[in-house]
């Protein structure tokens, strides 16, 4: 448990501190109102369809430089500007797209004054998918090389960056903005900007930069690129529909007002912590199964339950924080009323179940993505989730008008059915034995 903790700790660290970001975001543009909460939020929902994707598929480059002792740095450095050239490429395309669909957001049937304040904040995220993904790409590097650590230090200085520049835009308005939503775009922006030049300096430390091939051009190789989009792609497309899933749900609930969106976004930002912790472990999970899987030891097999158990107990204590002080964070912290509470309070309960059921899943993913299996779970998420989930959900919204509750349900049980199947694929092939796992 102790080495798995060590392992997983930067990482959570730094993907918490991420995620801290957006959830910082609505908290400031709070103080603005609930229906510029739910136009951040459809903003949100909608960005991060359009960047999971190639950020999916900067994991590509984690299972290609994890044997780092025994490469070349110029090999890895070929497989750094590789993914490089795919994740700025990827950038560009995806930021066009989101740009594009601001148009098409009064068919959503979002409400009105919500989809009126979209385009003052949505562009704004469009450009940060740029700087977003030579910070993930960055990533991504030093974790496969195990030099965590900046990550961290330097994802702390983007969140305080972020703050900071909120408050002088938002509050100060020092920019004399005619909607603050403008402000709060720049501040996304400035702070993802500061997280990917503040990562260089680590990274170039670790890369050939004493030869002519300084170039990324000059790195370039279809042989790479081919290894790197074969690893990349069923993880983003994975990720991809899984993120629109969520965003989908969303929009659902948009569908019955404002308030209800508003609402609900406030919910899946609480419960978002949680959500990326369960995910940090998922990647040191894949990491250590690679260790211990070839092994014949039995306490080496039974290490795999550490991964479950550490989850799980840490979901616990987050739950049980997050049942005793949702009413503080959602009033206090969110600026909602109690009638705007009372919306989600049903919900609750179904949220922290939620949290239980990701990280099964969650961790699941993660150790079959350790033995380089990452098809078949696209394959079940995809099933699970647009098959059972959003059927699901649209039934309890539309035809048995069960609110907000039917987001969560949907959720649960879509996660629920692609964990069970996950878990009993990983340990088929897990316990299959060492030839078979390596043939694979």
């Amino acid at each position: 448990m102790i080495h798995f903790l060590k392992l997983s700790i930067p990482i959570i660290l730094s993907i918490v501190v991420h995620y801290l970001m957006p959830i910082t975001d609505l908290l400031m543009i709070a103080h603005l109102g609930m229906i510029s909460v739910a136009a951040v939020s459809i903003s949100i929902d909608l960005s991060i369809v359009f960047s999971v994707f190639p950020a999916g598929i900067a994991y590509g480059i984690q299972p290609s430089i994890e044997k780092f002792n025994h490469q070349t740095i110029h090999e890895n450095t070929k497989w750094f500007f590789n993914s490089l050239f795919i994740n700025v490429l990827g950038s560009i395309i995806f930021s066009g797209l989101l740009l594009y669909i601001i148009h098409w957001l009064p068919y959503l049937k979002q409400d009105t004054q919500a989809v009126e304040m979209v385009p003052y904040y949505m562009p704004w995220l469009a450009c940060s998918i740029f700087p977003t993904m030579v910070y993930n790409t960055f990533c991504r590097y030093l974790e496969g090389i195990g030099h965590t650590k900046p990550i961290f230090i330097v994802t702390m200085i983007g969140l305080i960056s972020n703050i900071i520049l909120n408050y002088l835009f938002i509050y100060v308005n020092i920019g004399n903005f005619t909607n603050s939503l403008i402000g709060a775009g720049i501040a996304t922006l400035c702070s993802k900007f500061i997280m990917a030049i503040g990562l260089m300096p680590y990274v170039w430390k670790k890369l050939e930069t004493n030869s002519k091939h300084l170039l990324i051009l000059s790195y370039f190789d279809r042989e790479y690129i081919k290894k790197l989009l074969t690893l990349g792609i069923p993880i983003g497309t994975q990720l991809f529909l899984e993120f629109f899933f969520f965003s989908f749900t969303g929009i659902m609930v948009g569908s019955i007002g404002v308030l209800h969106k508003g609402a609900n976004s406030i919910l899946d930002n609480i419960i978002s912590l949680p959500i990326g912790i369960s995910w940090g472990f998922s990647l040191s999970a894949s990491t250590l199964v690679k260790q211990t899987r070839c092994s014949n030891h039995k306490g080496e097999k039974k290490s795999i339950w550490i991964y479950y158990g550490t989850t799980g107990i840490v979901m616990l204590i987050l739950a049980f924080f997050i049942a005793n002080y949702s009413f503080f964070i959602f009033t206090v912290c969110y600026k909602g009323s109690a009638t705007d509470y009372s919306m989600i309070c049903s919900s609750i309960p179904l949220a922290i179940l939620l949290i239980f059921v990701d990280g099964f899943y969650t961790i699941s993913l993660g150790l079959l993505r350790g033995l380089k299996d990452t098809f078949f779970p696209f394959l079940i998420t995809t099933i699970s989730n647009w098959l059972i989930g959003i059927p699901l959900c649209y039934l309890l919204i539309n035809v048995i008008n069960f609110g907000i509750p039917s987001v969560w349900i949907s959720k649960i049980s879509a996660f629920l059915i692609s964990g069970s199947i996950l878990f009993a694929q990983f340990l088929k092939k897990y316990y299959s034995g060492p030839k078979k796992l390596e043939s694979n």
